[in-house]
C-alpha cells in the first residue's frame, strides 16, 4: 500500500480535504489478487470516464477510483444551491480517464 502523501503535496491535500471533507490521503494498491474494501449497505455505481470527461459528485458519494482519475474540489456557482442543498460550497470533481466507484 502506498499513501500518496509526500512533503510536496501535503499542504494541498490538507487544504482540499478541509474544503471537501475528503481524507488527507488516499491509499494506493498495486499488484495482483483480490482487494476487499469496507462493506457498505448502499448501492455502488460504476462509471468509466473517458479522457477529459468530468463529473461532479454530491458530498459523501465518492468511494474510490483508478489511478488515472484526477480528484479535485469543485466550487458551486449558485449560493442558493450550496445553502439550501446542505452540500456546502465545495463538492468533488472527478476527471477521466479511468474507472470511478460512487456510493
Amino acid at each position: 500500500m502506498i499513501s500518496g502523501v509526500n512533503l510536496g503535496n501535503l499542504v494541498g491535500n490538507a487544504f482540499r480535504g478541509a474544503l471537501t471533507g475528503e481524507k488527507l490521503s488516499f491509499p494506493e494498491y498495486r499488484g495482483s489478487g483480490l482487494l476487499v474494501l469496507e462493506p457498505s449497505f448502499k448501492f455502488f455505481i460504476l462509471l468509466n470516464l473517458n479522457p477529459g470527461e468530468t463529473i461532479v459528485c454530491d458530498k459523501g458519494m465518492f468511494y474510490c477510483a483508478s489511478l488515472g482519475v484526477k480528484i479535485e474540489p469543485y466550487l458551486i456557482n449558485k449560493v442558493s444551491g450550496a445553502l439550501l442543498g446542505n452540500e456546502g460550497i465545495f463538492q468533488t470533481a472527478l476527471t477521466g480517464p479511468g474507472m470511478v466507484v460512487l456510493e
